[in-house]
């Protein structure tokens, strides 16, 4: 059987480790933190205990793993860690985890990789016929160039532990995408005097949907089917300009907009450029009450106890709190597999140019899983089912032609500017690797009664109802369990879109 080398032990490694034991594959995943779980680890990752979920756990779920009952519809991280753990020990991937071991060097030897590691202080190295990289996106925090110097506590969003040590204290939080946001209400509603400082404006939207009737649907479920994304079977999509346009408006009609809270933050409902949105149930209420100031800017000295934004402005500060983001850790990574992937690591977007952010393009038995910038359990795990179908002859391998265009495809997305909030449209990419994979069905096979494949939001359970290793009495209690919750959605907000960007 084909040995497999699987590098991280977070949601992408144990989901492929998990492919890999089902296409009867040898895994080893190679994991330098003492558990299971990526960044979600409760001891040693980068989220801190009171975060809560921003996507609901409908979709924040793998695809024949259902949450245990009475889990919150949005969970908190030690619930979302347990959640990963359970799944590799039910599904007996945690037996190929080899915990205490960093990879130090890879290399392609004779057609096969060589993995070289460390391993209780003793460098090691050991020989598979497939390499798997699943370090993902939060390998390293990025901290910003600024001049200057502080004088107080300064420190990355991956070491909050929470608001104790900060309150009644000047706190500036630079920032606001997910985490900034949350840290920054968080500390506001504790008691510290908090200025949050965005470099660009985004929409304020709430974790539930206000729908008639009084129901709050989950934002990630709501309009989130394919007929409401994709519209009718055959329909044009219209030009990106147009569909950020819509995005735009529907976001202004169930959000905040930034320029209630700051004139410079003020976005135009009817613009064509990519929205940015922050998901969150407290911000508002912070900034509302005063407990929140959020200002636009971004940083560009230091000084003694103070902030000192690009136009000027001196903000007083004890401490700052640097929400800026994380870049992937491929340092273990050949000088000619970066330079055939074109490595950026200053691109915290797109650091690295993949065919459907899996495949290199020249690179024989070497995939990446969890390479992608977007907040859905449901396409990470399709990536490694992929992978490994391929490795299992299941599935060929991506034709070199192929390649190149999904390298090529990569490449524009860097390129682009303005740039949208994640890199990769979610349903697209999914449902793309579902009909590789053989697990979409054809749409009109899957019209019945209730019409799941088109009118029921889309989460990763829609991808085991047929085809290899499919669970079809899992997913169809999940599918029909997350259209019961949004039931209303599509009754009551006919032609409603969708907030994912």
């Amino acid at each position: 059987m084909p040995s497999v080398a699987i590098v991280g032990a977070g949601l992408a490694g144990l989901a492929t480790a998990k492919a890999a034991r089902e296409y009867d594959l040898v895994p080893t995943v190679f994991e330098s933190a003492p558990e299971a779980g990526g960044l979600w680890r409760p001891r040693t990752g980068s989220v801190w205990p009171e975060l809560t979920t921003n996507i609901s756990r409908f979709t924040c779920s793998l695809s024949d793993y259902p949450w245990p009952a009475g889990t919150p519809e949005f969970p908190r991280s030690a619930a979302v860690a347990e959640y990963l753990k359970s799944y590799a020990r039910d599904f007996d991937a945690d037996r190929a985890i080899r915990f205490g071991c960093r990879v130090t060097g890879v290399e392609r030897v004779s057609g096969r990789w060589r993995v070289a590691f460390s391993e209780g202080g003793c460098a090691r190295a050991e020989v598979f016929d497939a390499l798997v990289v699943a370090t993902g996106f939060f390998g390293r925090p990025v901290f910003p160039r600024v001049s200057g110097g502080f004088d107080g506590l300064s420190i990355h969003s991956g070491a909050y532990r929470g608001p104790a040590e900060f309150r009644g204290r000047r706190v500036v939080v630079v920032g606001m995408a997910f985490s900034g946001a949350e840290i920054a209400a968080e500390l506001a509603r504790d008691g510290a005097a908090v200025t949050a400082v965005t470099p660009r404006p985004f929409w304020l939207v709430p974790r539930r949907i206000p729908l008639g009737g009084g129901r709050r649907v989950p934002l990630d479920l709501y309009g989130n089917t394919r007929s409401a994304r994709l519209g009718p079977p055959g329909a044009v999509a219209p030009p990106p300009a147009e569909r950020y346009r819509r995005r735009n408006q529907m976001l202004s009609a169930i959000g905040m907009n930034p320029g209630e809270i700051d004139e410079a933050l003020r976005l135009d409902p009817d613009s064509t450029d990519p929205p940015h949105v922050v998901v969150s149930d407290t911000v508002g209420t912070e900034v509302v009450e005063g407990r929140l100031r959020v200002v636009a800017g971004r940083v560009r000295r230091l000084e003694r106890s103070a902030v000192v934004l690009d136009d000027g402005r001196r903000v007083d500060a004890d401490a700052v709190i640097w929400c800026t983001g994380y870049r992937p850790d491929l340092t273990f990574l050949p000088r000619t597999v970066s330079r055939a992937v074109e490595y950026d690591p200053t691109d915290i977007f797109q650091p690295v140019l993949l065919a459907d952010a899996v495949f290199p393009q020249e690179i024989p038995g070497l995939s990446f899983v969890g390479m992608y910038r977007g907040p859905y359990f449901g396409v990470v795990e399709l990536q490694a089912r992929w992978v490994c179908a391929v490795m299992a002859s299941a599935v060929p391998s991506p034709a070199p032609l192929e390649r190149a265009r999904g390298v090529g495809t990569a490449r524009e997305t860097r390129l682009a500017r303005p740039r949208p909030q994640f890199p990769h449209n979610d349903l697209e990419q999914a449902d793309r690797i579902g009909r590789i994979l053989g697990v979409l069905p054809e749409p009109e096979s899957a019209r019945d009664e209730k019409n799941w494949f088109w009118d029921a939001p889309v989460i990763p359970a829609h991808y085991r109802m047929m085809g290899a290793h499919a669970a079809p009495t899992v997913a169809r209690v999940l599918i029909e369990e997350a259209r019961a919750r949004c039931q209303d959605a599509h009754e009551n907000q006919e032609g409603c879109g969708t907030c994912q960007t």
